[in-house]
């Protein structure tokens, strides 16, 4: 999850502890359950990454290119106008346009991982409290063609 090089690079005790409290926040108790409340601290990181990709595609889009020292009439630095066409080609960049694409889908992705995350919880929960034989799902097939085990549809006692 954590990257461990480059401009992203992130601190892995800070993410381990980050990943900690996610953890203890949903509180799995399944192995269904981590995987997902995992893949939602995931989610979490990818997203908090955008803000320095925002910050750092924008500092280098807006970087006016070095100018060489000046000759005999001539000012030095760089003027306005090259501050100005340096901005506006980092407004122009492709990155930009993706930017809030990418975190639309990271958004839809956490929203769709949190909603799973509930579904597992609510399931367990009613194989827990459900009395052994009780029908505790809905018999209809899912979309992979296969019945529901027995399991999942009926309270067993030691589920």
């Amino acid at each position: 999850m954590g990257l461990q090089h480059g401009p992203f690079a992130d601190d892995p005790s800070d993410l381990g502890a980050f990943v900690h409290d996610v953890l203890a926040e949903l509180g799995p108790r399944t192995a269904q359950e981590r995987a997902e409340a995992l893949h939602i601290a995931g989610l979490y990181v990818r997203r908090s990454r955008l803000v320095e990709l925002e910050a750092l595609a924008l500092a280098h889009n807006t970087c006016v290119p070095r100018i060489p020292p000046p000759g005999r009439g001539q000012s030095a630095g760089a003027t306005q106008e090259d501050v100005m066409r340096a901005g506006a080609n980092a407004l122009n960049s492709n990155l930009f346009d993706q930017l809030p694409r990418y975190e639309a889908h990271l958004s839809r992705e956490l929203d769709r991982s949190v909603a799973r995350y509930v579904r597992l919880q609510e399931s367990r929960q009613r194989r827990e409290q459900a009395i052994p034989g009780e029908l505790v799902g809905q018999v209809s097939v899912p979309p992979s063609g296969r019945p529901p085990t027995l399991n999942r549809l009926f309270a067993v006692k030691g589920d």
